[in-house]
């Protein structure tokens, strides 16, 4: 679990409560970043994506523990998060074509994926506008701090993360039929929503997550690794760009990774214990 001031429970009071302030801690993060900071453009687009990503789970688990409607709030991390993935899809690009040339698969066609790599240009940073990811950002803190603090405990909770594991038993059943790049997509966000929400529970909880969140924590990795692949090859075809025998070496590549992720997708929900 990446580092953040953590608040503790006995400051809060329930672990719902607790939920709630850490969302706001996570907010504030976020704002910095986006804010005058030391680190470069790259660094704290990075970071404002992954802690938007976890705001919209966490919002989602508030929604469900609490009488709050949270939808507003997290439609306004998605764009904001949509507004900062230019930079991030054209780095993944690149590192993957990178990453695909120093492979077996990629030997033949070894040449022409680095000169594609060297192609694919990530916007320049001036290019990149943060003022309206900023200014959605702030209202939702202003809106999250207006409202009262949540009492749900421990077991209501849970029973939004044993909802969440479900949903992604759901996305994992569509891909055991078909590994199409758009299953693949389902289930990472629903693996990736239900890491966050476990995460943000153990902290709620004030204790580490268990084995399960190690098995989500990688098949996410797995599945990213999976979806740019995707993504790539979709870039170079609307770029009309690449050979056959790339496109063919992404495509195989993409489905020898899907066949991993199911296998490991399996060994993760069969276990399922937090």
């Amino acid at each position: 679990m990446d580092s953040l001031a953590v608040v503790r429970d006995d400051q809060a009071g329930s672990p719902g409560a607790t939920l709630q302030l850490l969302l706001r801690s996570r907010l504030d993060e976020t704002l910095e970043f986006l804010g005058p900071h030391e680190g470069s453009l790259k660094f704290r687009v990075h970071e404002s994506r992954k802690n938007l990503k976890r705001l919209r789970a966490g919002l989602r688990l508030l929604a469900h523990v609490s009488e709050l409607s949270t939808r507003q709030q997290r439609f306004a991390c998605r764009d904001a998060a949509r507004m900062l993935s230019g930079r991030r899809d054209q780095d993944a690009a690149r590192d993957t074509l990178v990453s695909l040339a120093r492979s077996k698969d990629g030997k033949a066609v070894k040449a022409e994926l680095r000169e594609l790599a060297d192609a694919i240009a990530a916007p320049a940073d001036e290019d990149i506008v943060l003022a309206e990811p900023i200014r959605l950002l702030t209202a939702v803190r202003e809106e999250a701090a207006k409202w009262p603090l949540c009492d749900a405990g421990t077991d209501e909770l849970h029973q939004v993360l044993a909802q969440s594991s479900r949903r992604g038993r759901k996305a994992l059943k569509k891909v055991r039929k078909d590994d199409s790049a758009e299953h693949i997509h389902e289930l990472r966000k629903r693996v990736k929503a239900e890491l966050y929400q476990v995460e943000l529970v153990a902290q709620a909880e004030n204790h580490k997550p268990g084995k399960h969140h190690a098995g989500l924590k990688k098949l996410a990795s797995m599945l990213g690794d999976c979806q740019d692949l995707a993504m790539v090859g979709e870039l170079l075809e609307s770029r009309d760009l690449g050979s056959a025998a790339v496109h063919g070496c992404i495509d195989r590549a993409r489905h020898r990774l899907a066949k991993r992720c199911l296998g490991f997708a399996e060994s993760v929900y069969a276990k399922d214990g937090r």
